[in-house]
């Protein structure tokens, strides 16, 4: 079974809960994190439908020019091809998208030939940052998830510092700690 966004916004809602609050504790944090979650597999899927309309209208316009086979008769390696291209294609816009070229007149004296548009400050100022070792964590990181995206939260009173977040008991266990990075920090007000 495969979590969907609503899934993700449903757990969102359940800590946020009062209830859930006054029995439990805090985790706004974690709430942020399947917030996140949702948001992030709704872009996928917006991504993947917009890959598939653009490699469609490729396609159809090459099958004219070229006397190949319009998109709903070609082969799926065919039509993999062309998504690969449509991908490729909107990563460097995107990339392009994040920064603009430099007049030379900007003051800064360093050797340069662009800046970071708002968009790129976003993108790349804004990341979170990741630890291949939960040893290697700053002890301001509360919140981080592991490679399967389990959110881990930090806990002193537990054996090894930090415990699942859905989890109120025990500590996460040592091996795993140790075999599950990179780990990525959850940033609460992002």
């Amino acid at each position: 079974m495969t979590d969907t966004p609503e899934d993700f916004r449903v757990a969102a809602r359940l800590l946020r809960r009062a209830d859930f609050r006054e029995t439990c504790g805090h985790y706004e944090a974690e709430a942020k994190w399947f917030e996140r979650k949702a948001d992030e597999i709704e872009q996928e899927q917006a991504d993947e439908k917009r890959t598939d309309e653009y490699a469609k209208v490729y396609a159809d316009a090459f099958a004219e020019l070229s006397g190949e086979a319009e998109w709903c008769c070609a082969p799926d390696y065919w039509q993999n091809a062309h998504r690969a291209g449509v991908r490729a294609l909107l990563d460097k816009l995107r990339i392009d998208s994040y920064t603009s070229t430099c007049d030379g007149k900007c003051g800064d004296n360093s050797p340069h030939n662009a800046h970071l548009t708002p968009e790129g400050r976003r993108h790349f100022l804004a990341a979170p940052r990741k630890w291949a070792r939960i040893e290697d964590v700053p002890g301001d990181v509360s919140v981080v998830t592991n490679t399967y995206s389990d959110p881990l939260r930090r806990d002193p009173k537990t054996v090894y510092g930090w415990r699942f977040a859905w989890d109120s008991g025990g500590s996460v266990p040592r091996g795993s700690l140790a075999e599950h990075g990179p780990y990525t920090e959850v940033i609460a007000d992002a």
